[in-house]
């Protein structure tokens, strides 16, 4: 959690917020809060976590999913 979270194309959208367990306690969803600044106005968005990637950009890891930006910040709260 607190995890930067940004698309292939390296537009950041936020952070991971929160992960849901499934039944069996494995990580299924991650709910990363895009929008917004400095956490105001930001709309938390349900990203199933087998769909993420985790790469090193300047030393840090990111989340990482092949996503447009109006996709996540329209997207079902």
């Amino acid at each position: 959690m607190g995890l930067p979270f940004e698309n292939t194309n390296g537009d950041k959208f936020g952070d991971i917020n929160y992960l849901v367990l499934d039944n069996a306690g494995k990580i299924s969803t991650a709910v990363i809060g895009v929008g917004g600044f400095l956490g105001v106005g930001e709309n938390d968005v349900a990203i199933p976590y087998g769909g993420l990637r985790f790469d090193n950009k300047n030393g840090h890891r990111v989340a990482v999913r092949d996503a447009a930006k109006e996709s996540l910040t329209s997207a079902p709260k």
